[in-house]
């Protein structure tokens, strides 16, 4: 079997070969043949897909419209059926939706896109591609440049659609409905918070949801809803809720993000991360940050002890201590639930609370944990 895979391998990486050097027609010839031939093989598949991706590329650079669509049209259904086979392999649904993209169809491919940024546990693009040389230790780098390669087809959906308002003639009535229509249209798909996390200002992304969970008296959000009438629920505290719902969901996509670049750091970057220098320093930091830092820096004392024997069990996961120089550091004991720790929960109807009160409610709890600290 394992022979039977190496020598499968060999031939992929032939054809390849083959396109590189510029017999493109004896590239196409032969990776057709070889892909009927393995029809059960995502390995073939994916080599079938991008020499007919590459092929359309080629075609309507050339202007040739018929080639590029008979090319493209292959290319989408090679790497369909090889995302059938390993629907767990980023860099098959990247490139999937690469081509979803360049066919125009920016919904399937912005779904595929998705899709390959939330796989979890991909498996190594390069058991899949021949482009790649079987590593097992680089392994994360190929699957960080396939994640990168499925926001790229994001972001180019939401340029796409941006300009696309922009370039309509707004001179005339026809046309300023037309760019009224499509711009509601791309508000009411991407607000902004959400066009961060596209185009990859994941802090822009964090700190508008943040920005939004913090106001003191929002105003009701059926007088803002693009469309009209857009926003679920029939009375105030209901729309809110479903607006706190939505914005919860964006952030449980930047945990997501967080997670995987977590996965994607080498060990070494992981031990630097779990044990963060100086704590003074940090707090100096937060209180910098921080859109209530006058309050914070009532409750925060900066003097810290490392006698962190203490019963509250909420302090297990992270203690205090000195390296050898004598500098404090934040050491993190279990990575398991650090990233579920990092955001609030959508706050509910039958929960809702001013924010002033969710502020001194947790100010209380910050001064008591390092009360115990001390």
């Amino acid at each position: 079997m394992v022979k039977a895979e190496a020598a499968l391998r060999k031939e992929a990486e032939e054809v390849r070969f083959l396109e590189k050097e510029g017999h493109y027609e004896l590239a196409l010839e032969r990776v057709d043949e070889l892909a009927a031939r393995h029809a059960g093989s995502a390995l073939v598949l994916h080599l079938a897909g991008r020499t007919h991706h590459a092929a359309a590329s080629r075609a309507s650079a050339a202007s040739d419209k018929v080639a590029a669509t008979h090319h493209a049209a292959a290319a989408e259904r090679y790497l369909a059926e090889a995302k059938r086979l390993v629907p767990n392999c980023v860099g098959i649904s990247a490139l999937l939706a690469r081509v979803l993209l360049e066919r125009g169809e920016l919904g399937e491919a912005d779904k595929e896109a998705i899709r390959a940024i939330h796989i979890r546990n991909p498996t190594d693009p390069a058991d899949n591609n021949v482009v790649y040389t079987l590593n097992a230790r680089g392994k994360n780098q190929r699957v960080e440049r396939c994640w990168e390669s499925a926001c790229d087809v994001l972001r180019s959906i939401v340029a796409s659609s941006i300009r696309e308002v922009l370039d309509l003639d707004t001179d005339q009535s026809e046309g300023m409905t037309l760019a009224v229509e499509k711009a509601t249209e791309l508000a009411n798909r991407c607000p902004y918070s959400a066009l961060c996390f596209v185009l990859g200002f994941y802090e822009a992304a964090f700190c508008e949801c943040f920005r939004a969970f913090s106001l003191g008296q929002p105003a009701d959000p059926k007088l803002e809803d693009v469309p009209t009438g857009s926003i679920n629920g029939g009375v105030y505290d209901d729309r809110l809720s479903s607006i706190y719902q939505d914005l919860s969901r964006l952030e449980n996509r930047l945990l997501l993000v967080a997670k995987v670049h977590w996965c994607l750091m080498t060990s070494e970057k992981q031990d630097r991360f779990l044990s963060l220098p100086d704590a003074c320093s940090l707090l100096e930091h937060m209180y910098s940050k921080h859109p209530a830092q006058k309050v914070l820096r009532s409750v925060l004392d900066p003097k810290l002890s490392v006698d962190t024997s203490v019963d509250d069990n909420s302090l297990d996961e992270i203690s205090v201590c000195k390296d050898s120089e004598d500098h404090y550091l934040f050491q993190f004991n279990k990575t398991d639930n650090i990233f579920d720790c990092l955001f609030s929960s959508t706050p509910s109807i039958t929960e809702a609370k001013s924010f002033a009160e969710i502020q001194e409610e947790k100010c209380k709890e910050g001064k008591e944990i390092l009360q115990k600290l001390k």
